[in-house]
């Protein structure tokens, strides 16, 4: 894939719903070279997806992440503070210290959560079962924007 775009030209609200993907995508994403005391993380991934959490708020966007993608809501604590979510094990304490509220299942976290418009699933390993729910949560949305 070829990226065209920066981010900073694009609105979250062009899209019916964003998918974070995993790995450590996420972590280089909220890379802020100068930051400043006092100031929130000023990368553009992460003002990016303050607009989009904002938006997902409001009901007009759905968001995906999976596996190690809550890393780049971990870049401020506003964005997961009180949310449930789901994520890789190696990443609970990081999600559980930004605010997030990990929803476990037996021994291990849940393979897939949604939270209002917020769809977390915790592993590659259920990428077919989250893009099922992820397509349907979109296909839901127009609906209920087609009937308003």
């Amino acid at each position: 894939m070829t990226v065209t775009v920066e981010v900073n030209d694009v609105e979250p609200t062009d899209s019916q719903g964003i998918i974070l993907i995993g790995a450590y995508a996420m972590d280089r994403l909220r890379y802020e070279e100068y930051p400043k005391q006092g100031q929130p993380n000023q990368s553009p991934a992460v003002r990016f997806l303050r607009k989009a959490v904002k938006a997902m708020d409001a009901g007009k966007l759905n968001i995906g992440t999976i596996c190690h993608s809550l890393w780049l809501f971990c870049a401020d604590a506003e964005l997961l503070k009180n949310r449930e979510v789901t994520c890789a094990h190696n990443i609970l304490c990081d999600v559980q210290n930004a605010g997030g509220i990990v929803i476990f299942d037996g021994d291990g976290t849940k393979n897939l959560h949604i939270d209002g418009n917020l769809i977390t699933a915790k592993h590659p390993n259920v990428v077919a079962e989250f893009m099922e729910v992820f397509l349907k949560a979109i296909n839901e949305q127009k609906l209920q924007i087609a009937t308003r």
